[in-house]
Order: C-alpha cells, then structure tokens, then sequence
C-alpha cells in the first residue's frame, strides 16, 4: 500500500507523519500551483517507496488569543524522506527527533 498519495483536487502529495500525527502536504512538479509562488520539492514518483527532496519542514501554531491569527508556533517537524523512510532531522521538536523510521502506509 502507499506511503504517500496525491490529492487529486489539489494535486498536493500528502504523507502521515508519525512524529507529529497528522498529515504533511508537499508540492511537486504536477501540483497545480494556480500562478501562486510556493516552494516545489522533487519526488521519485514511487508512491510505495517515495523519496522527496528537499528537506520537508513542517510548523504547526496555535491561535493567538491577542491577534486572532494563528502566529504562535508550537511544533517543528524537520525530515527528509528517502525509499519509503522518514529521517527527523535533530532540530524536530517531538519525540521521534534524531531517529529514521518507515513511513506509514496512507489511505
């Protein structure tokens, strides 16, 4: 089963992350960025073993009861992903910092 699936509105490529416990959303080439300027990553196209490249940094933030904008950050997920596995880079603010596990399978 895959280890990573494409959304096929908007064309993101989507993988679950174990660290943080829910979804990360990645562009590649194929995603339909409508004329929007984002960051685009390399990937090998194996939804079974999936290498992306470059790193994927992911933040996660809480909403600020002062602003009412979702500017407090509460969590950094940093790994890169090569043949299926999820490396977490040290600077990972979870439990699963520093370690390289396989990625799970996705629905």
């Amino acid at each position: 089963m895959a280890k990573i699936k494409r959304d096929p509105e908007s064309t993101q490529l989507y993988f679950q992350c174990p660290g943080c416990g829910h979804l990360h959303a990645i562009n590649d080439s194929q995603t339909d960025l409508r004329g929007e300027k984002r960051p685009v990553w390399e990937f090998n196209g194996d939804f079974d073993k999936p290498t992306i490249r470059a790193s994927v940094l992911n933040w996660s933030y809480r909403k600020n009861p002062d602003s009412g904008k979702y500017d407090i950050e509460i969590d950094r997920c940093h790994s890169f992903i090569t043949d299926g596995m999820i490396q977490y880079l040290d600077d990972c603010q979870h439990k699963l910092a520093g370690q390289t596990i396989e990625l799970p399978e996705i629905d």
